[in-house]
């Protein structure tokens, strides 16, 4: 009866152990990332359409900030952190 108890308690340690590590994981990359799409500033596939650029395509006329996030892929560094 006893390993029964300790090893749900134990079980529970190491879920939540789990649980926490991949929560700093992923928020950890989740701040790389979105860090690293700030300083370096590619340009998105929809980036003319979305900033409406001026007739000589120096200023944007729409207010939108997301068209130079395109580098690294969000989708790729949280698979990426997820899986390994």
């Amino acid at each position: 009866r006893w390993s029964i108890v300790q090893y749900g308690v134990q079980s529970f340690y190491d879920n939540h152990a789990t649980l926490c590590v991949y929560v700093v994981a992923l928020g950890l990359n989740r701040l790389m990332t979105e860090t690293m799409k700030n300083y370096v500033g590619y340009l998105r596939p929809i980036f003319y359409e979305k900033c409406q650029p001026d007739e000589n395509y120096e200023y944007c006329t729409a207010n939108d900030s997301g068209g130079r996030k395109s580098f690294p892929s969000g989708h790729a560094s949280m698979s990426f952190c997820g899986l390994s």
